[in-house]
């Protein structure tokens, strides 16, 4: 998931795994699997890191562009 890799790090900015782990109560190891090498997050985790950036999970997994328009029909 490329695109959510992008996604993350670009809300994350200078913020750290883990300053985000922290905030987020998500294992620093997990956001390293899914930041360094492209794992998918499970639902839970994808849920967590919606909450804290206050974004949908369609723009994170890429289904969204960022003014909320469907990038896929």
């Amino acid at each position: 998931m490329q695109i959510l890799t992008e996604r993350l790090k670009y809300l994350m900015g200078d913020m750290s795994q883990t300053k985000l782990a922290e905030k987020t109560g998500i294992p620093q190891q997990t956001l390293s699997r899914i930041l360094c090498h492209g794992q998918s997050p499970n639902v839970d985790i994808l849920l967590k890191l919606c909450c804290y950036f206050e974004i949908s999970s369609d723009y994170l997994i890429g289904l969204q562009d960022e003014t909320g328009n469907r990038r896929f029909n």
